[in-house]
């Protein structure tokens, strides 16, 4: 698996750079555990320290939680907007 960085994930994903910081920082809920996941940062092996890109220095994501937060962040998004959109077709 690879490792990007947040740059490298948003234009990889499709999303923007602040939406792979906000996973990060803030996280979103798991809708399989419903516990609230953060995005974590690929360690070293050898070390257990988070990797860095050695050109900007920018920590390093792997793609598997990268993926994950998109589908279930995606996910969570469609679901909510399938609620709006039936409260206002009830409504007319």
């Amino acid at each position: 698996m690879a490792n990007y960085t947040a740059a490298q994930a948003a234009e990889r994903f499709r999303v923007h750079r602040t939406t792979v910081l906000s996973w990060r920082n803030r996280g979103w809920c798991d809708p399989d555990t419903g516990k609230h996941r953060t995005l974590s940062p690929a360690l070293d092996p050898v070390t257990g320290t988070p990797l860095k890109d050695p050109k900007t220095g920018a920590l390093l994501f792997p793609e598997s939680e990268l993926v994950l937060a998109e589908q279930q962040t995606r996910a969570q998004h469609r679901r909510s907007h399938r609620r709006s959109r039936a409260l206002v077709s009830a409504r007319i």
